[in-house]
């Protein structure tokens, strides 16, 4: 039967940077939502920018730049990796910025994504969800 349609609806976003994604990849396909949020930023407190992105899009990238490896791997430990790298961007922003060395000033990410392998004979999908999260 296959994939019919794909449609997607993002909101228009009352923030500095806009940080949310949708990615569809080939066989075994990878389908992701995903929406960054970036440390929490007021008058007082400028956004924190990260060669010129916002600290929710840096880690959006990262997600979206690596979850194809799971194309090889299980989805859960593609996650895991991602989360590893999640973790060592933060460690690196907290040396140069205060306010990220705070856990819930934390940027991370919303998202969903599935695996669906139709080349193989079970049709495997693999579903993995988190929301608000930066650790699994």
């Amino acid at each position: 039967m296959g994939i019919l349609r794909i449609e997607s609806c993002l909101d228009r976003p009352a923030r500095f940077k806009e940080d949310g994604l949708v990615i569809v990849d080939a066989e075994p396909t990878i389908i992701a939502v995903c929406d960054g949020f970036s440390v929490p930023y007021d008058q007082e407190n400028l956004p924190i920018l990260v060669g010129g992105l916002g600290t929710g899009e840096v880690v959006r990238q990262c997600f979206c730049r690596n979850i194809t490896a799971a194309k090889d791997i299980e989805l859960v430990d593609a996650i895991r990796e991602i989360d590893g790298l999640i973790k060592m961007f933060h460690e690196q922003l907290g040396k140069s910025h205060q306010l990220a060395q705070e856990p819930a000033y934390f940027s991370g990410l919303t998202f969903a994504t599935a695996k669906i392998d139709l080349l193989n004979t079970d049709c495997e999908i693999e579903i993995f969800q988190c929301g608000d999260c930066i650790a699994l």
